[in-house]
């Protein structure tokens, strides 16, 4: 080879090896730049609380959402686990140096108040927690619980309201909502007129004691049921949430107060099983502020592993639907069981309890521990999605309640683990 053509390579070659290590910092820096996973803290199991649970086929895994007081301090639940076996509720508190202090303000006692508290907690602006139990309470179909601060220090719990399993509806996985009023309402998986579950609402009385009423009975049909489904306010003060459906792929429902105290249940998308199915919404649905509605389904056509989906208001008062993002089932994520988030500039956050690069070896569902997404719209009217984080078995795996946003931008959540070897952990992710 001739010197000068020796060169010219030579020249080429150390030009493009420079640009390539130029490109790999660059994608290091970025990459490291893009999030940071910390566990706050790792379930034992015991007395510390649980939160894998195994309540049959498709529900053998549990983590429950994060609540943010004004301080930054965490609240959260563990369907199982504490000092009875029956689930806690919990408190994360941050320290100057970095670390957490995690304490146990409540466990469950079964029979008298309540076992396995599934739904994310609800703060309202006195201090006070109110959540719902799957299970336990006078009738052992579930209850409605308040925790209150003590002004000497620690909790007090208090039941406001045991499911029977009839008329009023049994076993609340998803937890309940406050309106400006200070009452309550949410959904009951089972019982009612139908069986397909219920719409509550509990309404606080001069004495301290609760009423409650039921706001509709699902009939599992055309309206769907009342399953898995969280629930959202508007504000004009209407209700809506997701539910199952035997006669189609699942809904997406609104419910309208009326004049003379009953409410008027509105189906604004029944899906078709090209579009998605079983919209599980753990943590229930959101709105933006032109009143367009975002969701997940567990389910979808072609790759089956699910869709973040959204409805959008027409003038005649018809919805449309369409696609913000389908997962492929890969290291993207797979199969969402909870709802997703904004932040201020637009994007939305989210879970999936599968999928991801890294493979689970039990269960089901083993291609997979899950990932935390962002979703960042595009001036085409598409999103990006942008995995934050991928779960591993150890220490945690199966975030199942999505995620909460501070308002510093951090993410907070919660993993269910195998009720094996883990017992669940809660996370926090650091822009």
């Amino acid at each position: 080879m001739p010197q000068e053509t020796f060169r010219a390579t030579a020249g080429r070659v150390v030009a493009v090896v420079a640009a390539m290590f130029i490109i790999v910092l660059g994608f290091s820096a970025v990459a490291g730049a893009a999030s940071h996973y910390k566990i706050l803290h790792r379930f034992t199991g015991g007395a510390d609380g649980n939160e894998y649970v195994n309540l049959g086929p498709f529900l053998e895994y549990f983590s429950s959402g994060i609540v943010i007081d004004a301080a930054g301090n965490l609240y959260g639940t563990t369907p199982a686990g504490g000092a009875y076996a029956f689930g806690v509720i919990f408190e994360l508190k941050p320290n100057p140096d970095g670390t957490w202090k995690k304490k146990v303000l409540y466990s469950f006692r079964g029979a008298v108040d309540g076992a396995s508290p599934m739904g994310s907690l609800t703060l309202d602006t006195a201090g006070n927690l109110f959540g719902t139990t799957y299970a336990g309470g006078k009738y052992g179909k579930g209850t409605v619980f308040e925790l209150t601060p003590k002004p000497t220090g620690g909790w007090s719990g208090k039941v406001l309201y045991s499911f029977s399993g009839g008329p009023d509806g049994a076993s609340p996985m998803v937890g309940v909502i406050l309106d400006p009023k200070g009452n309550l309402y949410g959904a009951a998986d089972g019982g009612g007129d139908y069986g397909g579950g219920t719409m509550f609402q509990l309404l606080p009385n001069p004495d301290g004691s609760w009423t409650q009423s039921v706001l509709h009975s699902f009939s599992g049909g055309w309206d769907g049921s009342a399953q898995l489904g969280g629930l959202v306010f508007d504000s004009a003060g209407n209700l809506y949430g997701t539910g199952q459906s035997a006669a189609s792929a699942g809904v997406v429902f609104r419910l309208t107060p009326n004049p003379d105290g009953t409410w008027t249940d509105t189906v604004l998308h029944t899906f078709n099983y090209d579009d998605g199915w079983d919209p599980f919404s753990f943590s229930g649905l959101v709105l933006d502020a032109a009143g367009n509605i975002y969701g997940t389904a567990f389910w979808n056509h072609g790759t089956a592993a699910g869709v973040v989906f959204k409805l959008t208001p027409n003038q005649d008062g018809t919805w449309t639907e369409s696609e913000v993002y389908s997962f492929t089932g890969g290291a993207d994520g797979e199969h969402p069981e909870a709802g997703v988030i904004f932040d201020a500039a637009g994007n939305l956050y989210g879970a999936t309890p599968f999928g991801g690069d890294y493979d689970c070896y039990h269960g089901p569902y083993s291609d997979g521990c899950g990932v935390i997404f962002r979703l960042t719209p595009k001036p085409d009217g598409t999103w990006k999605e942008t995995v934050l984080h991928t779960f591993h078995n150890h220490p945690g795996a199966h975030a199942f309640a999505g995620v909460s946003l501070d308002s510093a931008g951090n993410l907070y959540g919660t993993t269910s683990g195998d009720g094996v070897t883990t017992f669940g952990t809660v996370f926090e992710i650091t822009p």
